[in-house]
């Protein structure tokens, strides 16, 4: 996804633009064919071609356009594993959070992944995403799709493992975990917890996420 190549190759991720509303993500492999509402486009045609092209179906009647991948169409054509971040509050988290090159932070929370791409776009190739995410099943999707887009193993990482339970404080960090139901912050058996105003070298962004048992949080750090 960062790598900048801008002709598709077997293999490569493209973004199929079919209109604003409609958008999916595909990873070249020969032989196969992308049928949608506006016909057939066989993989094979889209290698070396550049990324924005338009390309014709089949029959000739219709078109889609091959975009390159970036964050914002990751999170436009992704599939919904959970409730995800949309590109306004994503924006905000970025920018509340100071992620710049270099930065280490840490995601509670992977989910669908939208806000983990952003995440591991702001820290660079210096920086580095540790997302956690508690289903095992989730946490296993989002690893491979890390994988296949260039997040890991440079930019970022996925493990399955619940922030709260004890044992969360590898990285030397004190952080702060709330709950829906009390908004007291609270850590970790074994680590030393401080409000962010007690910490300004830290940034703690927290968002809600729901899940089928239990309300939880997402909770950003960065440092």
């Amino acid at each position: 996804m960062f790598s900048g190549e801008q002709t598709i190759a077997a293999g490569s991720v493209v973004i199929v633009h079919e209109d604003h509303k409609h958008l999916s993500a595909l990873r070249v492999q020969a032989g196969q064919t992308l049928n949608n509402r506006f016909g057939a486009f066989a993989h094979n045609t889209m290698v070396g071609k550049r990324y924005g092209e338009q390309m014709v179906s089949k029959n000739g009647r219709g078109y889609v356009y091959l975009l390159a991948p970036s964050p914002e169409l990751w999170t436009s054509s992704l599939s919904h594993r959970t409730q995800i971040l949309y590109l306004a509050d994503i924006a905000m988290i970025c920018l509340q959070l100071e992620v710049l090159p270099g930065s280490v932070v840490i995601e509670a929370g992977t989910g669908s992944g939208s806000l983990s791409h952003a995440l591991a776009r702001g820290v660079g190739d210096t920086g580095h995403l540790h997302s956690y995410e508690f289903n095992a099943t989730r946490a296993e999707q989002a690893a491979t799709e890390f994988e296949s887009n260039g997040l890991s193993p440079g930019r970022a990482t996925c493990r399955h493992g619940d922030v709260c339970l004890p044992g969360m404080h590898s990285f030397g960090l004190r952080f702060v975990i709330y709950s829906q139901e009390n908004t007291t912050p609270t850590a970790p058996q074994g680590d030393t917890a401080r409000a962010p105003t007690e910490r300004p070298r830290n940034r703690v962004i927290v968002t809600p996420v729901f899940s089928l048992h239990r309300s939880c949080v997402s909770v950003c750090v960065c440092v």
